[in-house]
């Protein structure tokens, strides 16, 4: 019983270690869907300046198939702003969970959702 328990302690402590957290980089593509509409995000880092193109459907207020991004990154804090021209089409605050996975809220004219993001490899 005792060698079980310490056994289960020390899988529990090297899964302690395992490197399994917010990404250092949020470069590429990054793409979420809940319906009605799905967007995806074209993203480049550097430094913890974020930039990029995004397109999307039935998100925005006026409708705009492709709009450009700027932001920061701090981990695992993303913040973003989608524009076309001089326009803010939405503001987008996040959490990078994993490598891969962003949860996020979108503000935009008409009110806001929250969304589950999942980088493209």
């Amino acid at each position: 019983m005792r060698t079980a328990f310490i056994g289960l302690c020390l899988i529990f402590l090297v899964s302690c270690l395992n490197d399994v957290g917010p990404a250092d980089d949020v470069s590429g593509v990054w793409q979420a869907s809940a319906q009605p509409f799905g967007v995806t995000l074209n993203l480049a880092q550097r430094g913890d300046s974020v930039t990029g193109t995004g397109s999307s459907w039935a998100f925005a207020s006026p409708s705009s198939p492709t709009f450009s991004i700027a932001g920061r990154y701090s981990r695992p804090h993303l913040g973003l702003t989608f524009s076309r021209d001089t326009t803010v089409l939405a503001q987008l605050a996040g959490t990078v969970i994993s490598p891969d996975r962003l949860v996020a809220v979108q503000a935009f004219v008409n009110g806001a959702d929250t969304l589950t993001f999942v980088r493209q490899h």
